[in-house]
């Protein structure tokens, strides 16, 4: 199943996002979850709002439980995280 995580991050937290920003992609990259795709959102101007991961689970309850050990997650460095399940109709994602 095709599962998204959209954080958004707290803006007060910069200074703990950049502290641990290397733990955070070691987490990604550790085959926990298998990503299709991740990285930052940004708004209309250009910052840096958040960042998205779809990867794909059994299902979202995994995605959830796998994304709550995320360095970011377990340090408050998102200030709103959601969740979807999505179906792939049209694209490379198999």
């Amino acid at each position: 199943m095709i599962c998204v995580r959209i954080a958004y991050s707290s803006p007060d937290r910069n200074i703990d996002r950049a502290n641990l920003l290397e733990a955070h992609k070691a987490f990604l990259r550790s085959g926990a979850l298998t990503i299709l795709q991740s990285g930052p959102i940004f708004d209309q101007e250009g910052v840096q709002t958040g960042a998205i991961v779809i990867a794909d689970a059994p299902d979202i309850e995994t995605m959830k439980a796998v994304c709550a050990k995320d360095p970011f997650v377990m340090h408050g460095i998102y200030d709103r995280i959601s969740f979807s399940e999505g179906r792939v109709t049209i694209g490379q994602v198999v």
